[in-house]
């Protein structure tokens, strides 16, 4: 199965673009598209913008779903192509509308399956599966400046699940064009730091009591 990738990338970060190629590198079983995004001067909106484009264009492709990416993405050691396969026919069979590689911050986690949390609203759209049961609401979406993608779907979306283990996170550049906190040296590390001990004491006290 070739699942499609869509990447956003600035053509000036080089050093970006080739991280995140590498990332795909001996993965054949990804068919990866990478986007220039829509400029703006605001960098969350440019995001939103880009994203959007993309929706409407995997939505008149037909796709049923497919995978967006921002080129600061990496995966984890709990990376395999037979977990990731796993986790999407999960969330398909959950009736998902979004399901997250890997999350910054999340609200109200419920287990859902052995490899699948639910939550209710999350930050980190560096490795998401987008699916087509959603594809109309984000198009519809009466969206400003002030959007921001991953609270919006955040907002829109009833049935959003992240993986666990994580088989994505961010990488530290020391600079975002997105969001202003992200240059703060280690934040964004620091963030799924926090995110993975919080996910372990969550699986550990559903082994315990479940």
């Amino acid at each position: 199965m070739i699942l499609p990738v869509h990447i956003i990338n600035l053509k000036q970060r080089i050093n970006r673009r080739q991280s995140i190629i590498n990332e795909f590198k001996g993965k054949p079983f990804f068919n990866i598209t990478i986007h220039e995004p829509i400029t703006h001067s605001i960098g969350s909106y440019s995001l939103w913008l880009t994203f959007r484009k993309i929706v409407k264009e995997c939505k008149d492709r037909k796709l049923s779903y497919f995978i967006f990416c921002e080129d600061d993405h990496v995966f984890t050691k709990d990376f395999s192509y037979e977990a990731l396969i796993n986790n999407i026919q999960q969330a398909i069979s959950l009736k998902a509308e979004i399901l997250s590689g890997g999350v910054s911050w999340f609200d109200l986690p419920i287990k859902a399956t052995s490899n699948l949390f639910y939550i209710d609203q999350f930050n980190g759209m560096q490795f998401t599966v987008i699916f087509e049961s959603v594809y109309d609401k984000i198009l519809d979406h009466d969206y400003t400046e002030e959007t921001v993608t991953d609270i919006c779907l955040s907002n829109i979306c009833s049935n959003i699940f992240v993986m666990w283990p994580f088989l994505s996170v961010q990488k530290e550049f020391g600079y975002s064009d997105v969001t202003s906190f992200n240059n703060v040296p280690k934040y964004v590390e620091g963030l799924f730091e926090k995110t993975i001990k919080e996910f372990r004491v969550l699986e550990k006290v559903e082994n315990y009591y479940g």
